[in-house]
């Protein structure tokens, strides 16, 4: 992690120590503490994920082709339903991507 991250995350905490103080001080355990702080923790990964994976998302279609990012080649658009039901769209083919095992 780099330092302007750190230093953002640490504000972020001391910020999130002062509005949680009462919480935290009824933590009496250490056990209840850690579950606490890992609540803090899942929440935290799932709004930063969410916000990424949106973006990617909105990303995503708005392009026709992206480059898969494991094999660095470019995957064209996807076949429609219709091509699909006609046998015309192409079959996938077995490879070694990590995806696929």
């Amino acid at each position: 992690m780099d330092s302007e991250l750190s230093r953002t995350i640490s504000g972020l905490v001391c910020e999130l120590v002062k509005a949680e103080h009462d919480r935290l001080e009824a933590a009496g355990t250490f056990i209840e503490l850690e579950e606490l702080a890992c609540k803090i923790g899942d929440e935290v990964t799932r709004r930063l994920m969410g916000e990424a994976l949106s973006e990617r998302a909105n990303e995503l279609d708005e392009a026709a082709e992206a480059v898969c990012p494991d094999w660095g080649k470019l995957i064209g658009d996807v076949p429609t339903a219709t091509a699909k039901e006609e046998g015309t769209a192409p079959k996938p083919a077995k490879s070694d991507h990590p995806v696929w095992k």
